[in-house]
């Protein structure tokens, strides 16, 4: 990773070395600081909380890294979110700063899993800027584009390996935020902390949503397929189980 060509690289998932999880949380309070002037509330989250997201569940986060810096530049995280918290979430009983790594899932199972958008976050020298990288894997791209392009890769690979991700929710807490959690559910807001300015918005996931991002048709259908290669593996535990089920009972019956 460090020898890439280049001077920015992107990581995803469990190709982001855990020696780069403690810059990951310095680049957070950076973006989230409690004197930012973007935000209305109060953003910031304990270094050990954002900690333990990472390491509960990895896979569908992308970081941009500078390695003339050695700085994180760009982050996106998202994991599937436990329902009852995310009930009480929704309904303004709780608030992200409630969350901890007891509300974050894997992805393992079969049953559906909300998609929770944790986190999104670009440098301010890079924010709407095409990078400029001779050589190197982003030359041309804007930070959160490319990001955006690795999260819907990781949720085809989460996809592929049995996930099955049905809904997706985002919080915005700035003007940015609040772009990417409409072009992510299609603009359906499920609560709004007015005094903050923090918005939640959430719908059925819809893998179209990325529809700009490069590749997007390939993407689409190595999603599609994943998904149908699921659908038809749990019909066919479902059959399996119902026929062991009609044997037991004709057991029984006998």
């Amino acid at each position: 990773m460090y020898n890439s060509p280049g001077r920015f690289v992107s990581m995803t998932g469990r190709d982001i070395p855990q020696d780069l999880y403690f810059k990951i949380l310095d680049f957070d309070e950076e973006i989230f600081s409690a004197d930012a002037d973007e935000y209305e509330g109060d953003t910031t989250m304990p270094r050990d909380t954002l900690m333990s997201f990472l390491q509960k569940n990895i896979l569908t986060t992308s970081i941009v890294y500078d390695k003339q810096e050695e700085k994180v530049v760009g982050y996106f995280q998202a994991f599937p979110l436990e329902e009852n918290f995310l009930a009480k979430y929704i309904a303004g009983e709780a608030t992200f700063k409630d969350m901890n790594s007891s509300h974050v899932l894997d992805y393992d199972g079969e049953k559906p899993l909300s998609l929770y958008v944790w986190s999104t976050g670009v440098s301010k020298e890079y924010r709407g800027k095409e990078i400029q990288d001779f050589g190197g894997e982003l030359h041309g791209e804007k930070l959160y584009k490319h990001m955006i392009g690795d999260f819907a890769k990781s949720i085809v690979e989460v996809t592929k390996q049995g996930a099955n991700i049905n809904c997706i929710y985002c919080e915005g807490v700035s003007e940015q935020g609040q772009k990417i959690g409409k072009d992510l559910t299609d603009n359906v807001v499920v609560h709004e902390d007015k005094k903050n300015d923090f918005v939640i918005f959430g719908a059925p996931f819809d893998f179209s949503v990325f529809k700009k991002v490069e590749n997007y048709p390939q993407l689409s259908q190595e999603y599609c397929a994943a998904r149908e290669c699921n659908r038809q593996k749990f019909l066919g535990d479902d059959v399996s189980n119902l026929m062991q089920k009609d044997n037991t009972i004709g057991n029984i019956r006998e």
